[in-house]
């Protein structure tokens, strides 16, 4: 495959993957279908190119290397350290940084009268692991167990 000059298109293409590729064409095939080559891959060497009768499979590959579309833009995620070996150093929570965190969430949930379900709002859930990805295991993901919560608290 070469890259080839294309014409003027009837709509201009929206989609964020032709931000991270180009339409390259067979030479000499003017009737086939456009192909996207990844310009993440070309930079580093790799030869990666797609069909592009759709652009789910071209937003897959860019999500595959660690972009994510966010409002109609993409943006590079980074790499988490990966533990090398048992010593390594792993992150971690205190018991005292877990109950202040408790403590936060109930009076938040109590003084700003928050609905109990939000806590099972995937969207809210994605804010706390955003924010902290090391308390998310710490948030409880049943509205039953936030009311047991609120219920021991106003019992203490």
């Amino acid at each position: 495959m070469k890259e080839a000059k294309v014409g003027k298109r009837k709509h201009p293409r929206t989609s964020v993957v032709w931000k991270l590729g180009r339409e390259v064409k067979r030479v000499g095939d003017k009737t086939s279908l456009p192909y996207w080559r990844c310009s993440i891959c070309k930079g580093k060497g790799i030869i990666t190119v797609l069909s592009c009768k759709a652009t789910s499979s071209p937003m897959r590959h860019i999500e595959s290397r660690r972009y994510k579309k966010y409002k109609e833009q993409l943006i590079r995620l980074r790499k988490e350290k990966e533990a090398e070996g048992p010593n390594a150093p792993r992150p971690f929570l205190s018991i005292s940084a877990i109950e202040e965190f408790r403590s936060l969430l109930l009076q938040w949930i109590i003084c700003c009268h928050i609905a109990l379900s939000m806590i099972e709002n995937p969207l809210f859930r994605g804010l706390i692991e955003f924010i902290n990805v090391l308390i998310i295991q710490f948030l409880p993901s049943s509205s039953n167990t936030l009311r047991q919560w609120v219920m021991d608290e106003y019992k203490r």
